[in-house]
C-alpha cells in the first residue's frame, strides 16, 4: 500500500507543475501584448503629431533610410479609410493642380501597396474622371509649361497607366469602364492619336490593347476610330519595337472581328501605308515584332487585298526568306502562308519566288519539319510554284536538290489532305520529261505505287495518271516501273472497279506502253565449283547445295518467291532407269504462269536430275534436254518460263564444267504481254461474253479496257479471234438502234455500251489484219443503221426547227400520226425477217420478231447458220403524211404559188411524195412510197439568208452548227437534250472512223471485199449524209474520214497503178492509226497514241542544176494541240505507243508550237529547248532546211530564228510530223500555192520530183513585219472566176481560158485586208471552210453574181486539180449507179483537154493549166449530171438512162489521189443557201438508203453483191 501511495504523490506533483507552467506562460504573454500595444499606440501618437509638411521634408532627405521611413509613414497614413477617401475626393477637385496632386498620391499608393478590392471600382471611376477631365482640358487648349509637358499630360500618363494595371486580365473591370464611364474610349483614342508624349501614347495603347483582347469590346473600339488611330501610331512611332508590336497585334485583332467587315478594316489600315512599315519591321531583331508584322501582311494576303502593291515592295522576299530560315515553326508557318497567298493567281510573283533560290532551297527543310502546318504550307507552296510550268519544276529541283527526296516520306502522313496534295504535286514533277530519271532515283516511284494500293479514289486516280506520265518517256523508266512491282499495281488498276473510268483507261494505256519496251531483262549467271550466282536487276541470288535447285522469280512483283533443292547426293545406289519425281517442280503453282524458273543441276547424279525434268517441260524443248552430252561433274543451268499448268518452256540451257558465266536477255515486252493477256485481257473477254449484250449490267469499264488493249497487235489478234466477240459488239450496236428515244433516256447504259463497242471497233479497224474480218461481218450493217437513225433524227429536228404549223400539209384523218399529236419515237431498226413470204413479212412489220440474241447471250457458233450477210430492214408500219417545205424558203405571200416552172411549163404543185421530207413516227423515220420508182424530194428553193424570217434564220443556224440551248431541242413531244446531242455526235464520229479505217486498206483482195460491203451497205451514202446533217463542230472531225471514204469508194483501191509521182505523205511509212486524206496531203490522229508520218521523197538528192540554198514546205494547222513538225531521216524510228515521234531521237528534229519547244533527241535529255511562239488553229507553219544543215521555222510568215544547226546533210531528210490525239494538219509541198514566199534560192520540196524551179513565176510576198494577230474570220482571196468564151470548132468547144493574174504567195494580213465586211467566225469554221486562194466566195449565192444558177441541184462535189502535179493518166469524174454498170462522167486528160459526156471538148492552154482548177460535178432532181469548171456550168445537163433515173447514185472518179470536196469545206460554186443545200443533200442520201432497204425488205432480198 505504501508503494502505491508514493506513486500517486508523484503524479499529483507533476500535474501541479504543468498547470503552473501554463499559467505562467499565459501571464507573460498577456503582459508582452499589453506592452507592445502600449508601444504601438505611443508610436501612432508620435506619427500623428508629425505634420505632413515635415514628412514631406523628410521624404526629400538625402538619407535613403530616412526617406524610405518617411514615405512609409505617408503611405500608412493615406491608406487609412478616412484619409484614402479624402484622396479620392481631392482627385476630383476643380482646381487642376489640386487634382494633379491627389492623382499623384493615388497612383503612388496603387503602385506601392495592395489596395483592398472593395475600393477598385471607386478607384477606376476616379481615374477615368481624371483622365476625361485632363483630356477635355487638353482639347480646350490649356497652356503648356516651359518643359513642354502640361499638367494634363502628367495626369493622362498617370491615370492611363493606373487604369491599365487595374484592368489587366480582368474582363469585369473592362466592361465596367466602358459601360459606366461614357466617353472614356473616345477620349482615350483621341489622346492616343494626338498626344505628343510618348509615355501617354504608350499607356493609352496598353489600355486599348487590353480592351481589344475582350471580344465583346472590339466592335466598340473600331466604332470609336481605333483602327485609324492605331495605324497612325504605327507610322508615327516607326522604330519603337514595343509600340509597333502592340499596334500590329491590335490591327490583326481588328481585322478578325466577328460580325465586322474585315475588308473595310484592312482598307482603312492600308490607307495609312501600314503594310509598308510592316514589311520593314520583318527585318527587325525582335521576334515578337517580326511575328506580328508578318501577321499583318498575312491578313492582306489571305483577303486578296493590295497584293500587287505588297508584291512590289522592294526586298519583300529577301525579308521573308530571312525569317523563314531563322525562325521557329509558328513563324515559319505564317511566312509560308503569306508567300502562298501572294503567289495565288500571280505568276509574276511566283517567278520572283523561284528566282529567290533561298526560299526554294528552304522548302525541302520545311517539308521535313515536325510541325504539321509547316509541312502543309510548304507543300502548298511547292505545288503552286510547280503549276507555272515545266521550266519552273526544273528550276525548283535544281535550286533544292533534296526536294524530291523530302516528298517521299509524306506519303505516310496521317493527314489525307496532305497526301492528296502530295499526289497532285508529284503530277507536276512527273509531267517534266527530263526529270523522270531523277524522280525514279529519288524513290518517288515507290510512293506512286503506294497511292495505287489505297482505297482513296483520288489517290488511285493520281497513281494511274503518274504511272502513265512516267511510262511515256524512256525504256529506262519503264524498266524501273517493272522493277518496283508496278506491273502488278497496273493490272489491279486496269481490272478493278472504279467509279472514275479514267483510271482504267490510263492503266490500260500504261500497260500497252510497257508491252512495247525495247530493252531486255538482263540476267547474269556465274557458276564455280562451290556456288552458282543468279543476278537479276543486279541483285544476286546464290545456290550452294548440290542436287537439283529451283529458284522461281516472280516477274509480277519482281521478287524471289521460292527456292527449293532436291538432292540424291547422299544415296550411292540410284537407278538411272525411268523418270523420277521431283517434289519442288511438282509443287509449282498454276497461278505462276509467266514467272521465270532457274534450275541449277549440280552433282554426281546430274543426268538423273535432268531426265527427271521431262514430265514438266513442253515437248518443243525435249531435244535441248538430252542427257547424252551432260558429263559427270558438269553444271547444267536452265532458264525457263512457266507456262499453263506449270509447264516449263526453256529459254536457255547451258552445260559446262565450272567455272563459267553467261548472260541471258529476256524480252520485257514478252513478259508484260503474257501477264496482260492472262490477267486482264482473257478475264475481261470472258466476263463480257458471259453477260448478254442487252442486259442492264454495266460493261463500260470492260469495253474501255478492250479499246486500249486493242491498240497492241498481239492483243488485237486475241480480241478479234475470240469466238462470238464481234457478234457481241454487233448486237450491242443493234440494241441501240432498236430503242426509242424515251427508252434510251431511261436506259443510259445502252448508249454507253454502244459507244464503247464503237470505240473498240475503231481500235480494231486500225490494224490491216483486222479489216477483212470486219468488212465481212454484220457489224458494218449495224454501224450503217446507227448512222441512218441518228442522221434521220438530225434531219427531222432541223426541219421541225424551221417549220410553222401553217406550212404543214396533212389530211384531217391523218393528223393523229403527226408530231403534234403523237410523240415521235427514236428511229427504229427492226430485226431481219425470218422468212421471205408475205406472212412473215407482216410479222416483221408488226414487230413480233425477237432479237437474234435471247436474254442470255448465245455465241454465234451456237446459233443456226446464216445464208449470206444479215440485212436489217426497216418497218413501214407507221407512215406519216409528207411535209411541204417549199413555202418556208420562198419569199412569197400566203396566196402565191411557191412552185417554180421547169422548161417553160406551167407551174404545177408537186405531189406529196415529191415534196416529202422524212418524218419521225412510232416506227421511226419513214419514207412512204406510192409506186415502183419513188420520186425523190424536190430541192428547196434557195434565197439569201439575209431575207429569212426569224424562224428561218434559226433553221439556218441549226444547219450551220449553232449552239443548242441548254434545255435541248424539242423533237415533237420529245426533247433531245444537250447530253444526247453530244452522245450522238460521238457515236457518229466513231462510226465514221470505223468505216473509213476499213476503207483504208491497201491490200487488193481486202479492198474488193471492203468495196463490196461498204458500198452495198450504204456506207458511202450514210457517211456523206452524216457530214451534211451534223453540227459544224462535228463536221470538223468528220471532214477528213468522210472525204477519204467517199473518194476511195468512188475511185477504187490505192494500187500501184494509181500511185502519184508528186511529193505526198507516204501511207507505207506512217504509223497504223494515222488517217490520211485521199490526196495524201492531210493527216489526222483520232487515237490516243502519238502517230507519225514521213513524206514520199527526201531532200538533198543530186540536182541537175546548182544546189539550192534550201528546201521549203508549209503546214496549215487544223488544230492547235501537241504536234511536232520538222524533218526526219529514214533511220528515225517511230513509237506511237511509246510517245516517240519526230524530234524524239537524233535522227530527226521538230518544232512544237503548243509547248513552244524544239526537239531533237530523247525527251529525257531535252533541256533549255524553248523556241518560237504559241500557235493556233489555221496558222501556217513554214519549215525551212538550209543546205548547210540549219533548220528554221516560220509562224505565219514570221521567222522564229534558227532552231538547230549543222544537220548531217549527207543523209536524206524527209518532211515529217507527229500528231497527238484529235490533231489534224494539211501539208503543202509546193504543188499548191504557198501562203508565204520562201527565201531567195529556196525550192519547194515538190521540186525533188519535178526537177524544175518554179521561182520564175513566183511573185514575192511583201515583207512581214512582226507577228500578225490572228483574226477569227474567214480568209479568202478575192479573185473573180474566169468567164469562158466558147466557140464551136471541129465539133467541140474551144475554151479561151484567160484568168486574171493570180497572186501565188498571199500573206495572211494581205488576205484580211482584201475582205470587206466579212463576218467574224470561229477558228473551227474558218479552218473547216478554208478554200484555195484563187477561189471566190459569195456567202449570199456563191460565185460571180452573173454566174448562171443550176436549178434543183441535189448532190454536188468538187475536185481541185493542180497543173503543177504531173499526171500520166486521164482523170474521170462524174456519177454512177450503185453497181457501177451505168456511169455519166467527164474526162480531163493530162494535156489539159476536158471531154464531156456529149463529146464536146474544152481545151485549156498550156500556160494556164499550171494553176489550180476546180472541177465540179452535180446531180439534179431529174437524175441529170451537170459539170462545172471553176463554178461555171459548162454545158446542159447529162441524163442517165431512163430505167436508172431513180436509182441511187454514187460519185465516181478514176483517180484515188484527189482533193475531193464533198461538203467538208465551202464549195467554189455556192448552190444557193449552203445550209439548205446540205439539208436537201442529207435528206436525199438518207432517203436513198431507206428506199434501198425497203426494196430489199419487200422483195425478201439482201443487198446486191459485187462480183470479186
Amino acid at each position: 500500500m505504501r508503494s502505491i501511495g508514493v506513486g500517486g504523490a508523484w503524479t499529483l506533483q507533476i500535474a501541479a507543475a504543468v498547470a503552473g507552467t501554463a499559467a505562467l506562460v499565459k501571464c507573460v504573454t498577456y503582459l508582452l501584448r499589453r506592452r507592445v500595444e502600449r508601444i504601438w499606440n505611443e508610436k501612432l501618437k508620435v506619427e500623428d503629431k508629425i505634420r505632413l509638411e515635415d514628412l514631406g521634408i523628410l521624404a526629400r532627405s538625402p538619407s535613403a533610410n530616412l526617406r524610405r521611413a518617411a514615405e512609409q509613414v505617408l503611405l500608412d497614413k493615406i491608406t487609412q479609410a478616412n484619409h484614402f477617401t479624402y484622396v479620392l475626393r481631392r482627385c476630383q477637385h476643380k482646381d487642376i493642380k489640386e487634382s494633379f496632386k491627389a492623382c499623384t498620391v493615388l497612383c503612388v499608393v496603387l503602385k506601392s501597396m495592395d489596395i483592398a478590392p472593395k475600393y477598385h471600382v471607386q478607384i477606376l471611376q476616379t481615374l477615368a474622371y481624371c483622365f476625361l477631365k485632363s483630356s477635355s482640358g487638353h482639347r480646350g487648349g490649356v497652356a503648356m509649361d516651359t518643359d513642354g509637358s502640361s499638367v494634363h499630360t502628367r495626369i493622362q500618363r498617370m491615370t492611363a497607366g493606373a487604369m491599365f494595371e487595374l484592368i489587366a486580365d480582368s474582363d469585369e473591370y473592362k466592361k465596367f469602364l466602358t459601360q459606366e464611364c461614357p466617353g472614356l474610349l473616345n477620349s482615350m483614342v483621341y489622346t492616343l492619336g494626338y498626344s505628343q508624349s510618348r509615355d501617354v501614347v504608350r499607356y493609352c495603347l496598353f489600355f486599348l490593347h487590353q480592351l481589344a483582347l475582350n471580344t465583346s469590346l472590339q466592335i466598340m473600339l473600331t466604332n470609336e476610330g481605333a483602327v485609324s488611330t492605331v495605324s497612325e501610331v504605327v507610322v508615327k512611332y516607326h522604330g519603337d519595337s514595343g509600340l509597333q508590336t502592340i499596334c500590329f497585334q491590335m490591327l490583326v485583332i481588328f481585322a478578325n472581328i466577328q460580325g465586322k467587315d474585315s475588308i473595310q478594316v484592312l482598307k482603312e489600315i492600308a490607307r495609312h501605308n501600314v503594310v509598308l512599315y510592316a514589311v520593314g519591321s520583318v527585318r527587325a531583331e525582335d521576334p515578337e515584332l517580326v511575328y506580328w508584322a508578318v501577321a499583318v501582311i498575312h491578313e492582306f494576303a489571305i483577303n486578296d487585298l493590295y497584293k500587287e502593291t505588297i508584291c512590289s515592295i522592294p526586298r519583300l522576299l529577301y525579308s521573308l526568306q530571312k525569317v523563314l530560315a531563322a525562325s521557329e515553326a509558328n513563324l515559319q508557318r505564317l511566312v509560308l502562308r503569306v508567300i502562298c497567298f501572294l503567289c495565288l493567281h500571280n505568276d509574276d510573283f511566283k517567278k520572283k519566288v523561284l528566282s529567290n533560290g533561298n526560299i526554294s532551297e528552304r522548302l525541302s527543310v520545311c517539308l521535313s519539319s515536325g510541325d504539321k502546318d509547316v509541312v502543309h504550307w510548304a507543300l502548298v507552296l511547292t505545288h503552286d510554284l510547280a503549276m507555272i510550268g515545266k521550266s519552273a519544276v526544273a528550276q525548283l529541283v535544281e535550286s533544292s536538290p533534296g526536294l524530291l527526296s523530302s516528298l517521299k516520306p509524306l506519303v505516310k502522313h496521317k493527314d489525307v489532305t496532305i497526301v492528296r496534295l502530295l499526289a497532285e504535286t508529284m503530277g507536276f514533277f512527273c509531267s517534266c520529261e527530263h526529270l523522270h530519271l531523277e524522280v525514279v532515283e529519288a524513290g518517288i516511284l515507290d510512293t506512286i505505287l503506294l497511292f495505287s494500293q489505297t482505297s482513296d479514289p483520288d489517290l488511285t486516280f493520281w497513281a494511274a495518271a503518274l504511272l502513265l506520265n512516267l511510262a511515256m518517256t524512256s525504256d529506262v523508266v519503264k524498266v524501273a516501273i517493272l522493277k518496283s512491282g508496278g506491273l502488278s499495281s497496273l493490272l489491279e488498276l486496269a481490272i478493278g472497279e472504279h467509279e472514275n473510268t479514267q483510271i482504267i483507261t490510263m492503266a490500260a494505256k500504261t500497260l500497252t506502253m510497257l508491252s512495247f519496251i525495247g530493252d531486255p531483262l538482263n540476267v547474269q549467271l556465274a557458276c564455280n565449283s562451290e556456288t552458282t550466282t543468279i543476278s537479276i536487276y543486279n541483285k544476286p541470288h546464290h545456290v550452294y547445295r548440290k542436287g537439283l535447285n529451283v529458284l522461281v522469280y516472280d516477274t509480277l512483283q519482281s521478287e524471289e518467291i521460292i527456292y527449293q533443292t532436291f538432292s540424291l547426293e547422299e544415296l550411292e545406289d540410284v537407278s538411272l532407269e525411268g523418270d523420277i519425281e521431283i517434289p519442288c517442280l511438282s509443287s509449282i503453282h498454276h497461278n505462276w504462269e509467266g514467272h521465270l524458273a532457274f534450275i541449277i543441276i549440280w552433282g554426281k547424279h546430274n543426268q538423273l536430275y535432268l531426265s527427271g525434268l521431262k514430265p514438266h517441260i513442253e515437248s518443243s524443248n525435249f531435244d535441248e534436254l538430252s542427257t547424252e552430252d551432260l558429263l559427270p561433274g558438269q553444271h547444267c543451268v536452265l532458264v525457263a518460263e512457266i507456262q499453263q499448268e506449270g509447264r516449263l518452256h526453256f529459254i536457255a540451257v547451258e552445260k559446262k564444267m565450272p567455272p563459267f558465266s553467261f548472260n541471258i536477255e529476256i524480252s520485257y515486252a514478252h513478259l508484260v504481254n503474257r501477264r496482260v493477256k492472262k490477267m486482264a485481257l482473257d478475264p475481261t473477254l470472258k466476263l463480257l461474253l458471259s453477260t448478254p449484250p442487252t442486259s442492264n449490267i454495266s460493261k463500260v469499264s470492260e469495253l474501255e479496257l478492250l479499246e486500249i488493249l486493242a491498240r497492241h497487235e498481239e492483243f488485237q489478234d486475241v480480241i478479234i479471234c475470240r469466238e462470238g466477240f464481234l457478234d457481241y459488239l454487233a448486237v450491242t450496236v443493234w440494241d441501240f438502234t432498236e430503242k426509242s428515244l424515251e427508252e434510251l433516256q431511261s436506259k443510259p447504259l445502252a448508249v454507253a455500251h454502244c459507244l464503247g463497242a464503237l470505240k473498240v471497233l475503231a481500235a480494231l479497224s486500225v490494224h490491216e489484219c483486222s479489216r477483212k474480218t470486219l468488212v465481212l461481218h454484220e457489224v458494218i450493217s449495224a454501224i450503217v443503221s446507227l448512222i441512218f437513225n441518228i442522221t434521220g433524227l438530225w434531219i427531222q429536228e432541223t426541219v421541225n426547227l424551221g417549220l410553222m404549223p401553217s406550212s404543214l400539209s396533212r389530211d384531217t384523218s391523218e393528223q393523229s400520226s403527226g408530231p403534234e399529236n403523237s410523240p415521235p419515237l427514236f428511229l427504229r431498226c427492226p430485226k431481219p425477217p425470218l422468212a421471205s413470204n408475205q406472212s412473215d413479212y407482216q410479222k416483221t412489220n408488226s414487230g413480233l420478231i425477237q432479237s437474234p440474241f435471247s436474254d442470255v447471250f448465245v455465241p454465234e457458233s451456237m446459233q443456226p447458220p446464216r445464208s449470206g450477210p444479215i440485212v436489217r430492214v426497216r418497218s413501214t408500219e407507221h407512215s406519216l403524211q409528207p411535209i411541204n417545205l417549199e413555202g418556208r424558203f420562198n419569199n412569197q405571200s400566203q396566196g402565191e404559188t411557191p412552185y417554180h416552172t421547169t422548161n417553160g411549163e406551167a407551174a404545177q404543185e408537186p405531189s406529196a411524195d415529191e415534196c416529202m421530207v422524212t418524218r419521225v413516227g412510232h416506227g421511226g423515220i419513214q419514207s412512204p412510197r406510192t409506186g415502183p420508182h419513188p420520186v425523190l424530194m424536190k430541192q428547196l428553193t434557195p434565197r439569201s439568208a439575209k431575207t429569212l424570217s426569224s424562224v428561218d434564220q434559226c433553221f439556218i443556224e441549226r444547219m450551220s452548227g449553232g449552239d443548242d440551248t441548254e434545255e435541248g431541242l424539242t423533237h415533237g413531244s420529245v426533247t433531245i437534250g444537250e447530253d444526247f446531242h453530244k452522245i450522238f455526235q460521238s457515236l457518229i464520229q466513231y462510226s465514221i472512223l470505223v468505216l473509213s479505217n476499213c476503207c483504208g486498206t491497201r491490200d487488193v483482195d481486202t479492198w474488193q471485199l471492203a468495196n463490196m460491203a461498204l458500198t452495198q451497205s450504204g456506207a458511202l451514202h450514210m457517211a456523206w449524209c452524216a457530214l451534211s446533217s451534223c453540227h459544224r463542230k462535228l463536221r470538223y472531225s468528220l471532214r477528213l474520214p468522210v472525204a477519204s471514204l467517199v473518194t476511195r469508194l468512188a475511185s477504187g483501191p490505192l494500187g500501184k497503178s494509181s500511185s502519184t509521182a508528186a511529193v505526198v505523205l507516204n501511207p507505207s511509212d506512217c504509223t497504223s492509226a494515222l488517217m490520211l486524206s485521199s490526196n495524201l496531203l492531210e493527216a489526222r490522229n483520232d487515237s490516243w497514241t502519238f502517230e507519225s508520218i514521213r513524206a514520199t521523197q527526201p531532200v538533198n538528192r543530186p540536182w541537175e542544176s546548182a544546189q539550192p540554198s534550201g528546201w521549203y514546205y508549209e503546214i496549215e494547222l487544223k488544230s492547235c494541240g501537241i504536234i511536232q513538225i520538222g524533218w526526219a531521216t529514214r533511220d528515225c524510228e517511230f513509237g506511237p505507243e511509246k510517245g516517240i515521234g519526230v524530234g524524239d531521237n537524233v535522227q530527226s528534229c521538230a518544232f512544237d508550237g503548243a509547248r513552244c519547244k524544239v526537239w531533237r533527241g530523247p525527251i529525257t535529255e531535252q533541256k533549255d529547248n524553248e523556241y518560237g511562239t504559241e500557235w493556233h488553229s489555221a496558222d501556217i507553219v513554214s519549215c525551212l532546211l538550209y543546205s548547210n544543215g540549219n533548220v528554221c521555222f516560220w509562224l505565219n510568215g514570221v521567222n522564229m530564228g534558227i532552231a538547230y544547226r549543222g544537220l548531217d546533210m549527207a543523209q536524206e531528210w524527209y518532211p515529217a510530223a507527229s500528231l497527238s490525239t484529235e490533231q489534224q494538219i494539211l501539208f503543202n509541198f509546193g504543188i499548191q500555192p504557198f501562203r508565204f514566199c520562201p527565201p531567195d534560192g529556196f525550192l519547194p520540196v515538190s521540186e525533188v520530183v519535178l526537177h524544175k524551179s518554179s521561182a520564175s513565176h513566183i511573185i514575192p510576198a511583201p515583207t512581214v513585219k512582226g507577228a500578225q494577230k490572228r483574226h477569227k474570220r474567214k480568209l479568202y482571196s478575192r479573185r473573180k472566176p474566169f468567164s469562158p468564151r466558147i466557140s464551136k470548132e471541129n465539133g467541140g468547144l474551144a475554151f479561151d481560158y484567160r484568168p486574171q493574174a493570180v497572186q501565188w504567195w498571199v500573206p495572211l494580213n494581205g488576205i484580211a485586208e482584201e475582205i470587206d465586211g466579212s463576218e467574224e467566225e470561229s477558228i473551227e469554221d474558218s479552218t473547216e471552210d478554208s478554200i484555195f486562194d484563187h477561189q471566190t466566195l459569195d456567202l449570199e449565192g456563191g460565185g460571180d453574181p452573173e454566174t448562171p444558177r443550176v436549178q434543183n441541184l441535189w448532190l454536188y462535189y468538187e475536185i481541185t486539180v493542180s497543173g503543177r502535179q504531173e499526171r500520166t493518166e486521164d482523170l474521170e469524174f462524174g456519177f454512177s449507179t450503185m453497181d457501177r454498170k451505168a456511169k455519166v462522167f467527164a474526162v480531163l486528160s493530162p494535156h489539159g483537154s476536158l471531154f464531156l459526156p456529149s463529146g464536146h471538148k474544152i481545151q485549156l492552154q498550156e500556160d494556164d493549166f499550171s494553176v489550180l482548177l476546180t472541177l465540179g460535178c452535180g446531180l439534179t432532181d431529174n437524175s441529170t449530171v451537170v459539170f462545172m469548171l471553176n463554178s461555171r456550168a459548162l454545158e446542159p445537163e447529162h441524163p442517165f438512162e431512163e430505167e436508172m433515173e431513180h436509182d441511187p447514185k454514187l460519185p465516181y472518179t478514176s483517180c484515188p489521189h484527189l482533193d475531193m470536196n464533198v461538203g467538208q469545206r465551202r464549195f467554189l460554186y455556192q448552190p444557193g443557201s449552203l445550209q439548205v443545200h446540205r439539208l436537201n443533200q442529207a435528206a436525199l442520201l438518207h432517203d436513198w438508203h431507206q428506199q434501198r432497204m425497203e426494196g430489199f425488205q419487200v422483195h425478201g432480198e439482201t443487198p446486191p453483191q459485187t462480183d470479186l
